[in-house]
């Protein structure tokens, strides 16, 4: 069956199960990103994570992804930097910001993030669900 023949009223997992998107995530809280990838290996993703933007970037260069969620704050090259290039060189490639704020409130930094290219934005602390059945939005 077609993925875009399936019912949006059938659950998410149904709906995603024939393909997930081969995922990147960067987030350089520890706690975050591990409870992260627990979540998403529970939901059988494809999933590469790292801890910063210059990992990330050296990642895209040799591996295909479908989707990149990604932290705004962080060091050694931040969220905004890493939207912007994939933006200019992978346009192919969906991005969600995520950001609990930094010097500025996450508002800010997740608006910059959207009119940079990010096709969804969440606050943290946020919803896994939530992440999850956006993703399901995007790509179904």
């Amino acid at each position: 069956m077609d993925l875009s023949q399936k019912s949006n009223t059938e659950p998410l997992s149904t709906r995603l199960s024939l393909q997930l998107p081969s995922t990147l995530l960067i987030e350089d809280d520890i706690s975050m990103r591990s409870m992260m990838i627990d979540f998403f290996t529970r939901k059988k993703f494809t999933l590469s994570a790292v801890s910063s933007g210059s990992e990330a970037l050296k990642l895209i260069q040799g591996k295909r992804f479908d989707l990149v969620i990604t932290d705004i704050i962080m060091d050694n090259q931040d969220g905004l930097e890493v939207i912007r290039i994939i933006r200019n060189s992978y346009p192919e490639i969906k991005v969600i910001a995520i950001s609990g704020g930094g010097k500025l409130s996450a508002e800010i930094y997740l608006k910059i993030a959207s009119l940079l290219g990010a096709i969804s934005i969440f606050q943290k602390p946020f919803s896994m669900n939530d992440l999850f059945n956006e993703i399901g939005n995007i790509f179904h």
